[in-house]
């Protein structure tokens, strides 16, 4: 009778333990990207790179860095973006906090990735295909992750296709 509620228990465990030696095996051999001052790092492959984007461009109140993984052979191509925005204190900034991200995420799922609780978000605009998925990872430093490509874009959530965005969306780590 163990045995029997214990297999699932196991199946569980095996599947999670794959999943995450998958990711590892993957990144194994990529190049890191650290920020001390914003306390988080990622790996991500050789085909990348990683640019900081002037912070005018955006015209986003609370918004301290801009960081895109560019195709080192396309730097047109954006893979990943990355903004860190810090909304306290800051009447015109926008909070993105739980209850906020489920008002607005048409599809809302929340998931722990390097210890911090973070929300992958799909939300569309008013054509037919212009849903798109960010993750966020709400707090007093809020971070979104999203790609600039249509094909990833139009996806319910980050996936290893073209470039490994789930696996480096993954490899998030962040240091209090």
């Amino acid at each position: 009778m163990k045995l029997i509620t214990i297999f699932p228990l196991l199946t569980f465990l095996l599947i999670c333990s794959a999943e995450s030696s998958e990711i590892t095996n993957k990144s194994q051999g990529w190049s890191s990207y650290s920020h001390a001052s914003y306390r988080f790092s990622f790996q991500y492959p050789e085909t990348l790179t990683v640019n900081t984007r002037s912070l005018d461009f955006f015209h986003i109140e609370g918004l301290v860095l801009c960081l895109e993984l560019v195709d080192k052979n396309n730097p047109n191509r954006i893979a990943l973006r990355l903004m860190v925005s810090e909304p306290l204190n800051n009447p015109l900034a926008v909070r993105k906090d739980a209850a906020f991200l489920r008002k607005v995420c048409k599809k809302y799922k929340e998931y722990t990735i390097g210890g911090r609780k973070a929300v992958n978000c799909v939300t569309c605009g008013s054509g037919k295909d212009s849903c798109s998925w960010k993750i966020v990872f709400p707090g007093a430093q809020q971070l979104e992750i999203f790609t600039m490509l249509t094909d990833e874009r139009e996806q319910t959530e980050p996936r290893d296709r073209t470039y490994p965005l789930h696996t480096i969306i993954r490899s998030l780590k962040f240091t209090e």
